[in-house]
């Protein structure tokens, strides 16, 4: 199997990743494509850039969207990864711009996308196998690897009591802010797309509130992160050290994946 390319979000995300993809390389590899996207609905835009609106580089090409998510259901934890198998983009009444009085909207029908091809399936499939191989052979407890429904939201979801919301109008697992919309895109122009999340943050706790640190451009200013942290110092260490184990568990699940589609080719 090969894969085309990847995406994943720019950051500490894009960097987990290349540091498993490198892992597996020789000093003769060429690391395959790699782009790094922004936070949020703005990565239509920015994919609308990328390529051309023809789409023909595109078409019938294998397509990896990875990084981290967040879980709404307390049977998947912090370091689980989710495989995506379908898809809704959940929609919130904003008053303003990132008003951080945000309510879920549960009056819209869920928009979904269903990716659950044979050969997604197949790539699915071979990347269970390897990991679980992969942690016997470390001797590391085996994180959950399973196939699930995703949900994609318009601004980061800080709340158990959200995440359970999320969990009930959408019968999702796993939240992000990029999915549906990098689903979208790419399907429409003739790829195929496959989703892996690994879960940074637990259901039932909550994290610091970041809305207003994302600009409209998708990138996050540190200040106001910090700000943030600060006004929060409990849940900003929640969320640290969850972030820093799902990232420790992104690189391995790209390393993973590169295992599966081999070395890169010279012509990406």
């Amino acid at each position: 199997m090969t894969i085309d390319l990847i995406l994943v979000p720019q950051g500490a995300e894009y960097k987990a990743v290349i540091r498993g993809i490198k892992a597996l390389l020789t000093s003769s590899s060429t690391i395959p494509k790699v782009y790094a996207l922004p936070i949020g609905p703005s990565v239509s835009n920015t994919l609308q850039q990328v390529f051309s609106e023809t789409g023909d580089e595109l078409d019938g090409k294998f397509v990896l969207l990875i990084g981290l998510g967040g879980s709404l259901s307390p049977h998947y934890q912090i370091g689980d990864v989710m495989l995506l198998h379908s898809m809704c983009k959940g929609t919130s009444k904003v008053k303003g711009h990132y008003n951080p009085e945000v309510k879920l909207d549960s009056t819209q029908t869920c928009q979904k996308w269903d990716i659950s091809s044979p050969r997604i399936q197949h790539f699915y499939s071979e990347l269970q196998t390897l990991t679980s191989a992969q942690t016997s052979r470390e001797d590391q407890i085996s994180p959950n690897i399973d196939i699930v429904q995703g949900v994609t939201m318009d601004r980061m979801v800080t709340t158990p009591d959200e995440k359970r919301e999320l969990q009930r109008l959408y019968q999702a697992d796993v939240v992000d802010m990029e999915s549906a919309y990098v689903v979208d895109f790419l399907q429409s122009r003739g790829a195929t797309v496959a989703v892996v999340r690994v879960i940074s943050d637990n259901s039932d706790t909550d994290v610091p509130d970041l809305n207003m640190a994302i600009d409209s451009l998708g990138s996050l200013n540190f200040r106001k992160m910090l700000w943030q942290f600060l006004k929060q110092p409990v849940a900003a260490m929640r969320l640290i050290r969850g972030s820093l184990k799902g990232l420790k568990q992104l690189t391995r699940i790209s390393s993973t994946c590169a295992s599966i589609w081999g070395p890169p080719s010279d012509t990406n």
